[in-house]
């Protein structure tokens, strides 16, 4: 199954924005980086803010049942 086949749940955001925050660690550029501009790096700042962590509530696929 693709991502864009994908059911987007907050756990998958987190999940993209930790990876984007990790590609710019030390000063590194993503791809999508432009410049010292990043659009990308703004949007996982912006869903990673400080002191909050990820939700432990588990996500049912649908069509799944426990």
């Amino acid at each position: 199954m693709s991502r864009q086949d994908e059911r987007l749940t907050p756990a998958a955001i987190w999940w993209a924005a930790t990876r984007t925050l990790d590609a710019h660690l030390n000063g590194r550029q993503c791809p999508q980086c432009k410049g010292a501009e990043c659009e990308q790096l703004a949007w996982a700042i912006r869903q990673r803010p400080a002191g909050r962590s990820a939700s432990v509530v588990p996500v049912l696929l649908a069509g799944v049942t426990p």
